[in-house]
């Protein structure tokens, strides 16, 4: 039954929504558990890049100390949560934090 109210509701929500948006809202909803508000994936994607760039300088620091390279294995929050609707979409996955 509540799938069926589901259907319906989305039915109903073409009318004022392109397909694209209504499965946007969709996967939204599913991913962070709001149709509306993508903001978790942006700090989520903007905690991975400032990791990485913390990560990156000192891993540059002891190299230039003279310490070998090994394999890094550097994990994402962004990827983490799970899919995201936006590879889906072919939208930018965040905004980027500009280089200083």
């Amino acid at each position: 039954m509540a799938l069926t109210v589901a259907a319906l509701q989305d039915a109903a929500a073409l009318d004022t929504m392109s397909a694209e948006r209504l499965s946007r809202r969709t996967e939204l909803a599913l991913t962070v558990g709001t149709p509306d508000d993508d903001h978790l994936l942006s700090v989520l994607g903007l905690a991975d890049q400032i990791m990485t760039r913390t990560i990156d300088g000192v891993h540059r620091a002891y190299v230039g100390q003279g310490a070998r390279t090994g394999p890094r294995n550097d994990t994402s929050l962004f990827e983490d949560r799970g899919d995201s609707p936006h590879r889906a979409s072919g939208d930018p996955p965040y905004p980027t934090v500009s280089s200083q």
